[in-house]
């Protein structure tokens, strides 16, 4: 669907009116001081709030990873900066600047050049893909075979007995969980995850089959308990392990593929699942904080309350605004070099079988020590596992002056992204690769790069596979895509 300029036009007047209002409101009631980094933040957020106007026009809009880039960039670019101006809470864990003003400038100003960037680019790349797309030709769709819930049943069960039997090997649930916290006890066991961990895609997989042909599971009451039934399942299947990003995509998976094939969800439903969400972020920074003890020991609640707070889960779990701002403070300190893409060769060649071919990548750990601690600091056991985002990690390789020019390729990738999934048909099963693709947006920008490559091979590949051998593939006429 391609936006009208006087769409254009009416997105940019009703995002000037927004940004505007809701400055001079935040500084009449001093929620935020007169910096450089908050005024650029604003104009950051105006940017934004245009191109979001632009998106929702468009009926499909929760299938636009454009859309879901917005959300995340919008946290980073704009919220984040005000929370830290308004609380100033920054931070946890590490020695801060004296005054984060001159560092958040620096990064405020890296953010509205790189979103001037990755929105002219998108501009480019979406004009030019209608001027191309509406021809009309044959395309293959993937239906479900006759066998695909046998195979799936099977699967569960195979990935049942192989968690099940983890558990056993480590004294039961509560020995899993008195390990965790020791990396060295599930290192290795990366291929076995995959396998043992799969079972609530595949559950949720039937789940999606099974409500295109019987009306009786896409009721409200089938759903919701279907959505607990899934939860569950997240944390049996490695969410005890401490993985909230487990269970958090899942369910998010899940809550997509729900509202776009089976039935809408209200704004009700939508307000108690930000709650909800909000809620498990808690209990899980929390349970992550204390290694999982406030499980297996009875925790106070002042305990708990100083082991965990929403002012840090927003400051260092729902943004990369302050680690960031902390790199641009420790850049030239610490002498660092940008590695030129180093670390995004390393990203991927570390999850290589060839022990050979990983001995000689650069980790982007060992960049993060380096910048954060010092150059001897990998030597002397001082490794930080900190993620640092797409504009963190794109600091790293390039420095400040060259990591805005990184959202050119962000806008490239989302557009392919973008133009895969409207191009699926609306039987296709592939659609329920959709969401595991918007989970891989928020990764794409709020995590790093070998977090991308870990959920693609995790997630995307295997799912991938199983819909392949449980589809029948037909060619039908295709429509434009949109």
């Amino acid at each position: 669907m391609e936006v009208s300029l006087y769409n254009r036009t009416r997105a940019v007047i009703q995002s000037i009116f927004i940004t505007g209002v809701v400055f001079v409101l935040a500084l009449l009631t001093n929620i935020i001081i007169l910096e450089w980094y908050v005024i650029l933040s604003f104009l950051a957020g105006g940017l934004i709030i245009t191109d979001l106007l632009k998106i929702v026009r468009n009926p499909e809009f929760l299938k636009d990873p454009f859309f879901y880039a917005d959300i995340i960039l919008i946290f980073d670019s704009f919220f984040a900066p005000v929370f830290h101006s308004y609380t100033g809470v920054w931070l946890a864990f590490l020695s801060p600047p004296d005054d984060w003003t001159p560092y958040a400038n620096t990064l405020s100003l890296m953010y509205l050049s790189g979103l001037v960037l990755f929105f002219i680019s998108k501009n480019i790349l979406l004009d030019f893909s209608y001027s191309l797309g509406k021809k009309k030709s044959r395309k293959k769709v993937w239906l479900p075979s006759r066998k695909s819930l046998t195979i799936l049943f099977l699967l569960m069960i195979g990935s049942f007995f192989l968690q099940t039997y983890f558990y056993t090997s480590l004294g039961g649930i509560k020995g899993y969980i008195s390990h965790y916290g020791e990396e060295d006890r599930f290192s290795g066991y990366g291929l076995f995850f995959i396998f043992s961990e799969i079972f609530p895609l595949i559950l949720l997989l039937s789940y999606f089959i099974i409500s295109r042909f019987k009306k009786i599971y896409t009721t409200k009451l089938v759903s919701d308990l279907f959505l607990v039934l899934l939860f569950l399942s997240c944390l049996y299947f490695g969410g005890l392990r401490g993985s909230r990003s487990n269970t958090i995509f899942t369910i998010l998976q899940a809550w997509l593929l729900i509202h776009l094939t089976v039935r809408k969800f209200t704004k009700r439903e939508f307000f108690i699942a930000i709650s909800l969400f909000c809620l498990f972020m808690y209990f899980g920074n929390l349970y992550k904080r204390t290694r999982g003890e406030f499980v297996l020991n009875n925790f106070s609640v002042e305990q708990q309350l100083e082991s965990s707070g929403f002012e840090q889960i927003i400051a260092n779990n729902l943004s990369r605004y302050s680690i960031q701002g902390y790199l641009i403070y420790k850049y030239e300190p610490m002498g660092y070099q940008p590695k030129y893409g180093k670390i995004y060769l390393g990203d991927v060649m570390k999850y290589l079988p060839s022990q050979s071919l990983k001995e000689i990548y650069l980790d982007k750990r060992k960049a993060g020590t380096e910048i954060i601690s010092g150059t001897d600091a990998w030597n002397y056991g001082d490794k930080t596992s900190r993620v640092f985002g797409f504009m963190g990690e794109s600091i790293l390789n390039w420095g400040p002056l060259l990591a805005p020019f990184m959202f050119i390729l962000l806008a490239y990738v989302l557009y392919k992204l973008r133009k895969y999934i409207f191009s699926l048909d609306r039987n296709d099963i592939r659609l329920f690769l959709v969401p595991l693709i918007i989970n891989m947006v928020f990764i794409l920008v709020h995590g790093d790069l070998d977090n991308v490559v870990f959920f693609v091979i995790k997630r995307i590949i295997p799912m991938y596979v199983v819909l392949s051998i449980i589809s029948n593939k037909v060619y039908l006429q295709s429509k434009p895509s949109v």
